[in-house]
C-alpha cells in the first residue's frame, strides 16, 4: 500500500512553507500564504482535538466507516483532496461541520453532508442534511474529491440497495479523475476488501493507501500524547469519460441484481 504522506518530506515541506510566506499576492490556488493560514490555523486545533480522539472508531458490522478521524488525519486527507487549494470538497458524515466552515469562510469551495440535524443552520450552504442513499445535493461531475466519514446507508451489507445506490449518487457527483476518499481501520483488512469489491463494479480505478500523519503529528506535537488508530483510505479515481447519473445507476443495479440472483452452477 501506498503511504499518503510519502510526498511530503521535511526539505519540501519546510521549503514550501518558507515560499508562501515570502511570495505576495498569489490566489489561493496557488500555495501562498493565505493557504498557509488556513494551515496553520487548523494546526493549532489539532493537539486539543486529537487529545480527546484516540483515531478512527469503527463499530463492528463491516462495511461501515463511521470516522472518527483525528483532526491531524482529516486534515491530511483534505489537503490532499485539494480543500486547502479551491478544489470543490464534500465531507460526507461531517457532523456540525466545524472543520469545513474555517474553510468556506475562508471562500474555499467546502461542503458537508450529515444525515443529523445537530449541524444544520438555518440558510445553510455548508452543512446540508441528508444521506447519498437519497441524493447528493451537488450538480453531477461538479466534485473534485468527496471524503466519506459515515453514514447509515452503508451499514448495510454488501451489494445492498442502499449501499449501491449511495455509492452511484457519491460517484456522479464526482468530475472525471475525481476521487472518492474512504479511510477504514488498517487493522480490518476485511473492511477494505469490502470497499473495494462493491467500487470495483463502477467505472474508475481503487486503490488501497495507508495514511500517516507523518510531520503533521510532530509539528502538533500529537506524538505526546498517545498513537492515534491506524488509517488505510480506500481511494476511488473516476474514469476520465463521464458517465450519466442513470448509467451510474444502472450499473449499480445490476450488481444488486446479481448479488440477489447469482448465476446457476453448470
Amino acid at each position: 500500500m501506498t503511504n499518503l504522506d510519502a510526498p511530503y518530506s521535511l526539505p519540501i515541506f519546510s521549503v514550501w512553507c518558507v515560499a508562501a510566506v515570502l511570495v505576495p499576492g498569489r490566489s489561493v490556488s496557488g500555495g501562498n500564504a493565505h493557504v498557509m493560514g488556513l494551515w496553520f490555523s487548523t494546526l493549532r486545533e489539532t493537539v486539543s482535538s486529537d487529545r480527546a480522539q484516540g483515531g478512527v472508531t469503527m463499530p463492528d458490522r463491516a462495511g461501515v466507516s463511521e470516522s472518527v478521524l483525528t483532526l491531524a488525519q482529516w486534515t491530511l486527507l483534505a489537503r490532499r483532496a485539494g480543500a486547502f487549494s479551491g478544489k470543490a470538497f464534500l465531507d460526507v458524515g461531517c457532523g456540525e461541520g466545524s472543520r469545513l466552515r474555517p474553510l468556506a469562510q475562508k471562500g474555499l469551495k467546502v461542503r458537508g453532508l450529515d444525515e443529523s440535524t445537530r449541524g444544520a443552520r438555518s440558510g445553510d450552504d455548508v452543512v446540508h442534511v441528508g444521506s447519498p442513499f437519497a441524493s447528493v445535493p451537488v450538480e453531477s461531475h461538479s466534485l473534485d474529491a468527496i471524503l466519506f466519514e459515515g453514514t447509515t446507508a452503508f451499514t448495510a451489507a454488501s451489494f445492498s440497495p442502499e449501499a449501491m445506490i449511495a455509492l452511484a449518487n457519491l460517484g456522479a457527483s464526482l468530475k472525471p479523475k475525481g476521487k472518492l476518499l474512504i479511510p477504514v481501520s488498517s487493522e480490518d483488512g476485511e473492511q477494505a476488501e469490502h470497499w473495494k469489491r462493491q467500487l470495483a463494479v463502477f467505472p474508475g480505478t481503487v486503490r488501497v493507501r495507508t495514511l500517516s500523519t507523518g510531520i503533521m503529528g510532530y509539528l502538533t506535537l500529537a506524538f505526546l500524547f498517545g498513537r492515534a488508530a491506524k488509517v488505510s483510505v480506500i481511494e476511488f479515481t473516476v474514469q476520465r469519460k463521464p458517465l450519466s447519473r442513470l448509467d451510474w445507476h444502472r450499473l449499480a443495479r445490476e450488481a444488486v441484481m446479481q448479488k440477489m440472483n447469482p448465476p446457476a452452477a453448470a
